[in-house]
Order: structure tokens, then sequence, then C-alpha cells
């Protein structure tokens, strides 16, 4: 009895398979006219944030935090931190299609979801469309004594529905192309606080766009 009701089991899953791969390869092949969608990621800007002793300093559990005094400039207007709340419900907001379109939402605080990260929370600026070609999109970190640091993309998309696309990423900082190791691929940014009072860029053993 046990034994039929693996078996039952077991075929209704390879059913369930079966029918999952046919519904892809149908779209694959195109075969009721539209045509394929293929997803690309948006182009972010990604900082975080530690002083010299490793402290968050956008976790407001630590007293020295300076959630209230930094803010990205960006077209003459001005973005603070979003909540995890307003982060959620704008994303909702906006689901409800198959393909992934780049949704602008600011400047949002997030969680880092990886307990051995020497962060617990980072910021994002964005999101903009990984399918639009930009000749230069510049952005100002605001941040506390006065301190004010431009960060900006160059991004070329090249590519159709049915063949992977060709895409290419450089970010600068203050006008200079940046390396890899310190942002310059993926826009993710690890700034500390050094002891001279100014805000510092600091390599990053594996840079990815996954936080």
């Amino acid at each position: 009895m046990k034994k039929d009701l693996i078996l039952c089991l077991s075929a209704l899953m390879m059913l369930i398979i079966g029918i999952s791969i046919s519904s892809c390869s149908s779209s694959e092949e195109n075969t009721n006219g539209e045509k394929p969608i293929i997803d690309v990621y948006p182009v972010e800007f990604t900082f975080t944030l530690t002083d010299s002793e490793g402290n968050d300093l956008l976790d407001s559990a630590y007293s020295g935090n300076i959630l209230k005094e930094i803010s990205v400039s960006y077209h003459g207007k001005e973005y603070s931190p979003m909540t995890d709340k307003e982060f959620d419900e704008s994303w909702q907001a906006n689901v409800g299609t198959r393909m992934y379109v780049a949704f602008f939402k600011g400047l949002i605080l997030r969680a880092s979801g990886r307990p051995s990260s020497d962060y617990k929370f980072y910021l994002l600026f964005g999101e903009f469309d990984g399918m639009e070609n930009v000749d230069w999109r510049e952005i100002t970190l605001n941040l506390p004594n006065d301190q004010h640091i431009n960060f900006a993309y160059m991004h070329s998309y090249k590519g159709n529905e049915y063949d992977l696309p060709e895409i290419h990423t450089q970010f600068y900082m203050n006008g200079q192309e940046l390396p890899a190791e310190i942002g310059g691929k993926y826009g993710y940014f690890r700034l500390q606080y050094s002891n001279t009072g100014k805000f510092e860029l600091i390599p990053v053993a594996s840079q990815t766009n996954s936080q």
C-alpha cells in the first residue's frame, strides 16, 4: 500500500514536470506568435558604509548611525533612505508582468540578509533600465560633515529578442573611472569613514550584484 502511494506520487510529480517543460518549450519555440522574453538586470548604485572600527553606519540600532544625514541628489531632487516597508509596498504595487521591468524606487535601505557579513544594511539607488543605452548618468551621495561624492555610470546594451545581449557597464567616482575591485563593474561601493574624517572607498574581495 505504501509502495503504491509512493509510485502514484512519483507519477504525479513527473506529470507536473512534463507539463512545465512543455509549457516552457512552446514559449521558447515561439509557437503562439509571441516574442521570447529576455530579462536584463537593472543598473543600480549600491552603498555600504562603516566606520574604521567596523560599525555599520546604516544600522539604526547603532547610536552612531548616519541614516538622518545621508541622501542622494539626482536630477535636482534629493532622496532620503526609504524604509523596508515602503520598499515592499512600492515593489508589490508594480508586480504583475512576467517580464522584469526596472522600476525607479529612489534610495532604498535594505538588510543584507547575510549574517556572516561585516555589514547589516546597504543602500540601493535606482533602478535604471538595463536595456537603456546611457552615455552618462550621475548622482551625488551626500554625507555628514558636508561631504559630497559624485558617482556615475556609462552603460551600453546591444541585442535582440533571440540572442544573448552584449552588455557593458562602467562606473565612475568624481569623474574618474573605477577599477572592478572598488565598484567599477557592478556599482557596488564599500565606503569606510576613516580616521581622517573622510569617507573612502575600500576594495571588495568579490564584486557581485547580488546582496
